[in-house]
């Protein structure tokens, strides 16, 4: 299996997306941007590739849940989407682990709280239970990354995402290292 982790907010749309009960997810104070504006950027550069999956590893995922996550995407990105960094069995195992004492850390410690973690740590904890043949992600943000698998992942600008040439060219570079 080959798969892109993709983050929504500074990948697809600037950074600036918030969530408020009545009118759902918006950007804020970001004129002439629209959510998603970058995602036809994103099917144009995967086209080449059809064998790669979508896990998605964006906080949309533990806010709203995974299939009105993955239902905001366009289709045939959203097609391509198999699961989630972030999955609510994989949060009651770990508070299960958690309850085990070790005896050299506890686990819950290290893995409890998604939210606090790192996104580099929410990948590589993914790729470590999935185990995929192939993987990159591509982000905007670069905390927690194993020093060994920063070259896998293509980093985009907080404001600009998808829409920075250069972010493009460093994902069809990456793509090609990692996906053909």
């Amino acid at each position: 299996m080959h798969i892109l982790y993709l983050d929504y907010d500074g990948v697809l749309h600037p950074d600036a997306a918030y969530w408020h009960p009545k009118r759902g997810v918006y950007l804020h104070d970001q004129p002439g941007h629209a959510l998603f504006e970058y995602a036809a950027v994103l099917e144009a550069v995967l086209d080449p590739y059809p064998n790669l999956s979508i896990v998605l590893s964006t906080s949309w995922v533990p806010e709203m849940g995974f299939t009105r996550a993955r239902k905001r995407l366009p289709g045939r990105l959203a097609k391509r989407v198999v699961g989630a960094t972030f999955h609510s069995r994989h949060m009651q195992r770990r508070q299960e682990l958690a309850r085990i004492d070790t005896g050299a850390y506890d686990v819950g410690s290290l893995q409890l709280n998604y939210h606090t973690l790192p996104r580099g740590q929410q990948v590589w904890q993914d790729v470590l239970r999935r185990r995929p043949s192939q993987w990159l992600a591509l982000d905007n943000d670069d905390e927690g990354w194993p020093e060994a698998e920063r070259k896998r992942l293509v980093l985009t600008d907080d404001m600009a995402g998808l829409g920075d040439a250069r972010a493009v060219l460093a994902l069809q570079q990456v793509l090609a290292d990692f996906v053909s």
